[in-house]
This record gives structure tokens, sequence and C-alpha cells, in this order.
């Protein structure tokens, strides 16, 4: 049977107008009040997030030059970057997901090093080459990506990567990636350890879903062959017999389900881009293990972004412009649904500022009606770490920087 709830269960209509930036009448009472009832639930194991970025540039230092000025596009830039990497306070009753998070981000940053080098000479080669065969050097190259963390609670961490990278070329290419860790155990979580069905169920569901947000019959040609060598448990990728490759699923848990992610090229062509799909989580019965589901008594947060200025609501059927803040602005919003124990639902509005401050809004829409709660200027405090990185609080969960520290 084939139903479809989200987390949230409400609708935000309700036309309230806030303005300002100072508190709501005795909001601030209702807000310490609402911090403390969050902390209790998650005492347990109060810990945080964050995103530790570095920018990099490099430039052309060689001794050759374009006959023609006009053909150095890029003003002697070779290759820039933003680099994001996922890290976390130490807690100890999170000791191991800390541990698996730590390890990561090392190999991360070891990672990510090697792109600079690699995609620095690439650029230069290409660079030089523009300059001996006199035509223009399409540059810089580039690399940017973030990470959210989009799902938490205290059975699992789900995060996805979004990476916009060109390397010469007619076009950029936007790719995202999951990741999602057992919060107890700190193990990253396999497609087989999250669903109960079985991969031939699981491929027919991703083809009815697929071919049902099909622009035209040319989309999605040949989808059953494709998807036939996605695997639960791939043993190779991308072997020189491409018939013979199996490839993992790219996946991670939201507030709306389990989402499916096909990028750029793995099954149709780049102008129909890249495929997202959501299996919400109780729309096919017995797909999804009861495990990863959250229970109505349970403490969760999920990361949600929302376009202002449009009135169609999200997939959790959320609009926020009762705020007048964001109301119109044309801007991408986030916001995160924090679900406690006792089934009492906030939602946590973040506006950055120009400075290194935000606005945070809080309302409280447990019985579907977004009520005022408070209204803070939060400052985003800043970390210096080895290596040119610097970490921010991720907006985080637990009781930090989400919560007006």
């Amino acid at each position: 049977m084939k139903r479809r709830t989200i987390l949230t269960g409400v609708s935000l209509a309700a036309s309230i107008l806030v303005s300002g930036c100072g508190m709501i009448g005795n909001a601030e009472d209702n807000f310490v009040g609402v911090i403390q009832q969050t902390k209790r639930e998650s005492e347990n194991w109060d810990y945080g997030f964050k995103i530790a970025y570095k920018e990099v540039k490099s430039s052309y230092d060689g001794n050759k030059t374009f006959s023609n000025p006009e053909n150095d596009y890029s003003k002697g830039e070779l290759f820039e970057g933003k680099y994001a990497v996922l890290m976390m306070d130490d807690a100890e009753t999170a000791s191991a997901l800390y541990r698996t998070i730590s390890r990561n981000a090392d190999a991360r940053i070891a990672d990510l090093e090697k792109t600079t080098l690699e995609v620095t000479k690439q650029a230069r080669a290409a660079y030089e080459d523009a300059i001996d065969n006199d035509r223009p050097f399409i540059g810089p190259y580039y690399y940017y990506e973030n990470v959210n963390v989009i799902r938490a609670d205290d059975t699992l961490v789900s995060t996805t990567t979004t990476i916009d990278e060109f390397y010469g070329g007619p076009h950029d290419n936007i790719v995202q990636y999951g990741c999602t860790y057992d919060t107890r155990t700190g193990e990253e979580l396999r497609i087989g350890d999250v669903l109960k069905c079985s991969e031939d169920e699981l491929r027919r569901i991703l083809a009815e879903e697929l071919h049902a947000t099909e622009e035209d019959e040319n989309q999605f040609m040949n989808l059953d062959n494709t998807l036939s060598h996605y695997k639960f448990e791939p043993v190779s990728s991308y072997p020189s017999d491409d018939e013979n490759a199996e490839l993992p699923y790219n996946w991670y848990f939201a507030g709306d389900g389990l989402h499916f992610i096909f990028n750029v090229y793995e099954l149709t062509s780049y102008n129909y881009g890249a495929s997202d799909v959501v299996i919400g989580y109780d729309e096919y019965e017995g797909v999804i293990d009861e495990k990863y589901i959250p229970a109505a008594d349970s403490y969760y947060v999920t990361s949600h972004t929302v376009y202002a200025g449009s009135d169609k609501p999200d997939e959790n059927g959320i609009t926020l412009d009762f705020i007048a803040d964001i109301k119109n602005s044309g801007i991408m919003v986030d916001y995160y649904y924090v679900h406690q124990k006792d089934g009492k639902a906030f939602i946590y509005v973040v506006l950055p500022e120009e400075d290194e401050s935000y606005k945070l809004f809080v309302y409280e829409v447990t019985d579907g009606n977004p009520r005022p709660v408070s209204i803070k200027t939060c400052e985003r405090s800043a970390e210096e770490l080895k290596d040119g990185y610097t970490a921010y609080p991720a907006y985080a969960f637990w009781g930090r920087d989400l919560m007006g520290r």
C-alpha cells in the first residue's frame, strides 16, 4: 500500500506578521523554557556539529603570456575553491560518532589538498595550451562545496555534501552526495541496513517514481537496465567493462523520508538535470525499517530550505511569508524543525546578517498554526583550525547555536 506522510505534519499558512529584532512580549521567558526543555530531552548526548571551511586560490606564475590579452578570461587565475568539512565537538555520550566523523574529516582534508594540487596542475596545462595556440582560456577552474546536517536524532545523523565544480568545457557540474551515520555506534550506515525490502523491490519503486516525474519519453531511456547496476553491496564501481559495473546507491534521510540522488549523467543526459526520488517514511509498507522512522514520542531535528517569496509550500507544507523580515525577499532561507518527546514541535528560522551574526526566529507549530515564541540576534562563533580551516557551528543541533547560545 502506498501512502505519504511527513514528519512535521503541520501547515504554516497562518498570516502572522512579525517585525523588528527584539523579543516578542514575554517571549524571552518562553524562549528560555523552550531551550531548557529541548536540552533536557537531549541531555544524554548534548553535542554540536560544525563545518570547517577553507578558501583556496592559485594563480599562474609561469613566464608565458597571451599575445591577445582578451583571451585571458581569468586574468591569470587558475583555480579557486571553497572546501567544507563536517566536524563535531567531542562528547562522552557520542564518542564513537565523534571518532568516525573526525577520522573522515582528516581523510577529507587530505583529499582536498590533493584536489588543489591536481586541479591547479590541470588548469596550468590548459592555460599554457591556450597561450601556445592563441585561443581563450575559459577559467578559472573552480570547486565549491557545502555540507549540511539534514536529520539528527538518537538513531541516526544524515548529511549531504553539495559540490559545484568546473574544469573547463561547456558547463559546470553540480552534484550531491548523502552520508548517514548510526548515532550510537558511529558506523556509516549502508542502504541495506535501513531497508527491509529486496533489491528488486527497491528498483521497482525507484523506476515507478522516476517515470512519474519524466518530462518526456526520452528522459529515462533504458531505465531498468541502468538501475540494475545499483547494488546494496556493490563489488566494484566503474570497471573497464561498463556492462558489469556495480554502483552504490547515493542516499540520505530527511524530514520527508528517504532520498535517493541520481546526479547528472547517471540516469539521463545533462539537460534533464539530477533526479531526487523521495520514499516517504510510510509511503510503501515494509520498505524502510521501522527503527529509522522517527516515532511520535521521540526527539529529532530536521533541516529544510525554502524560497522566500514563493507562496507555494515546500515538501512539508511550509512557507515563511508570515515573517516580515523574510516575506518576498527572494532568498533561500534555512529552517529547522524540532520535535520534542512530549509531542510539541517548533521551527527555528535562521536569517544570516551581513556581519557574523544571524536572526533566529522561533515558532511553536504543534497544532499546525505558528505561534511566535521569540526573535533573537545570535553571534556565530568562529574557531581557527590548522591547515587554514575556520570552523563555524552548523546552526547546530542539541542546544548549541541553533538554540541561540
